[in-house]
């Protein structure tokens, strides 16, 4: 992702913010959720650190010199070089043949696993955000489909905001009767208002059960789809979400897939036969060499040479199978953002830090880079004390601080919990401007509740990078610097 893209990228989830989260003074009303975890702040650096965690080819030797030629051996000596060429291009044609038949059923299989997982991930992922956005689930009223004051009949921007961050069609489903979703009819039409037509999908969801299914009809087409029950504000099951990929979309790729692997073996087996016939064809020259060849054959030497090389370009084959694999996995569309605050998660941190230390690597001279490990101090206690509704309130709010003051030089990402990474383009002073900002942004909110209200403060570990740092010692680093910092007291910036 370019500068842009992460702009971009870092809107999605913005409606969900709260009305008066950019004020000063955030109002919420809500009733204390049981404890949560521990504060991370307590956790040792090398405790959080584990938490972060995660035959050549044998070479045909050069033929020797060709042996001189045998006299009065020309028919014979063709016959052995017919038989020789056919006895090893058979063995190596079945030997494709089954490793392409086994591939295509290992792609299919891990293809399907890949895509079970993801669509999974997506329907979750989509049903949390949904519990944020309306926490009352949906209701029917005269005029449509409600939920909190969104006709999701007229308003298709939750499913087709999460189509075009994942790729999977999504579908909001009140009861069995779609009425918000991105399917679409051969004329082009969305499918609102048409129902499920599955009863065992149906009873699985009003019992509170997700549900998977590898063949859903769905207006006269094939869907694998994932299911995920909607609830109302008594956790009743109102509905459900949908998200699904069509079969012929997966077939397709799978058939691409296996057709390119069909091609590196046609090629792969055209230069084995090639080797094979010219390897041949210097043995049958003279008697001498076919009488050495076929004593080879009997004891089993030049089979082992020259099917070990096919056998090595078919490991080869193998290697690009289990590439095609990797490529099929990586169908899934990840999810950049965090649900809850709308900034980067901790995957798409890391990847876009990756790339920053990459660029620094090329061009050291062009590029400064530093990042900030922050922790909300005693964030335990605001949901100990004001609820978890409180917790998450205050988490918005404090991404909603970082994305204003990085805006330009650099990125926050939800690292954990209470805990945010801060990705500076810039040197350690720049980055202390910047981060000085935040935190007297962030003291100064007050946040209230029925019987009073309560403040917020922060402690970051901050650091810039160094020729030859990874991004686990770069992180630690920083991560060693917090921990100095809630040591000392809270509420404080430690630098190197």
């Amino acid at each position: 992702m370019d500068d842009k893209e992460l702009t971009e990228e870092n809107k999605i989830n913005e409606q969900s913010t709260v009305t008066d989260i950019d004020k000063m003074v955030v109002k919420i009303n809500a009733n204390p959720n049981p404890k949560r975890a521990d504060e991370a702040g307590k956790r040792s650096p090398a405790a959080r650190a584990e938490k972060r965690r995660e035959v050549n080819p044998p070479i045909i030797e050069d033929t020797e010199e060709i042996y001189e030629r045998k006299r009065g051996v020309g028919i014979f000596n063709n016959k052995l070089f017919q038989s020789m060429s056919l006895m090893i291009a058979i063995p190596v044609v079945l030997v494709v043949v089954i490793l392409l038949i086994i591939a295509r059923k290992s792609i299919s299989d891990a293809v399907e696993s890949e895509l079970y997982q993801n669509l999974k991930s997506t329907s979750r992922e989509a049903q949390e955000l949904f519990e944020v956005l309306y926490p009352d689930g949906i209701r029917q009223e005269a005029d449509g489909y409600y939920a909190g004051d969104v006709n999701l009949s007229d308003d298709m921007e939750f499913v087709d905001r999460i189509k075009a961050n994942t790729g999977n069609d999504i579908t909001i489903l009140y009861g069995d009767v779609r009425v918000s979703t991105t399917l679409l009819d051969e004329n082009g039409e969305r499918l609102i208002g048409t129902r499920l037509n599955n009863d065992e999908v149906y009873s699985q969801i009003l019992a509170g059960k997700e549900n998977y299914i590898s063949d859903m009809n769905i207006n006269s087409q094939s869907y694998y789809g994932y299911y995920v029950p909607v609830f109302d504000g008594n956790q009743n099951v109102v509905g459900m979400i949908f998200s699904g990929v069509s079969n012929s979309a997966i077939k397709m790729a799978v058939n691409s897939m296996i057709a390119k692997i069909i091609i590196a073996a046609v090629i792969i087996v055209a230069v084995v036969l090639i080797i094979i016939l010219i390897y041949a064809r210097s043995l049958a020259e003279s008697i001498g060499d076919i009488e050495k060849y076929v004593e080879e054959i009997e004891y089993g030497a030049t089979e082992h040479k020259m099917p070990q090389k096919v056998l090595v370009r078919k490991d080869e084959l193998g290697d690009m199978g289990r590439h095609a694999i990797k490529i099929g996995r990586n169908m899934r569309n990840l999810i950049f953002n965090d649900a809850l605050t709308g900034i980067y998660n901790r995957r798409a941190g890391w990847i876009e830090l990756g790339k920053y230390i990459d660029k620094i690597k090329v061009a050291p001279e062009d590029f400064n880079l530093t990042v900030a490990i922050g922790d909300l101090d005693l964030f335990k206690r605001v949901n100990d004390t004001y609820g978890h509704d409180y917790g998450d309130i205050v988490l918005r709010k404090a991404a909603t601080i970082f994305k204003e003051h990085l805006k330009d030089k650099g990125f926050p990402v939800r690292w954990g919990g209470e805990e945010f990474l801060m990705i500076v383009r810039g040197d350690m002073t720049e980055a202390m401007e910047i981060l000085n900002g935040i935190l007297d942004e962030l003291r100064g909110v007050v946040f209230e509740y029925p019987d009073g209200s309560f403040s917020i403060t922060m402690t970051m570990g901050v650091t810039s990078y160094r020729e030859g740092d990874t991004i686990d010692g770069f992180i630690n680093r920083a991560d060693q610097l917090l921990y100095q910092g809630k040591e000392s007291g809270r509420n404080c910036i430690v630098q190197e």
